[in-house]
């Protein structure tokens, strides 16, 4: 796991082939929608007394390295409408529930 102050960012292995790559950072999580990257939903911590939401994503079939290093790096590039429509999807996501 990967810790940066505000962002946590980890890999959770399931049973058998399943791979699913989760982050907190809800920006990064929209450019993850946009690169194709399949959502599998929004998960809840509550551990430590905080609630904290967690976005995950299926990331058997997808280069997640190159594209985590594109996004830090500043050099990711995607269409800036669908990534607006991803944020707010995601936003909705988090207040429905």
């Amino acid at each position: 796991m990967l810790s940066l102050g505000f962002l946590r960012l980890g890999v959770e292995r399931g049973m058998g082939s399943e791979s699913r790559y989760r982050t907190s950072d809800l920006y990064y999580a929209a450019y993850l929608k946009v690169a194709c990257v399949p959502y599998l939903g929004v998960v809840w911590d509550d551990t430590g007394g905080k609630r904290k939401a967690y976005f995950l994503f299926d990331e058997r079939q997808i280069p997640m390295a190159d594209l985590k290093s594109q996004y830090f790096q500043d050099r990711a590039k995607v269409r800036a409408l669908s990534y607006a429509q991803a944020v707010r999807g995601l936003k909705r996501d988090l207040f429905d529930r």
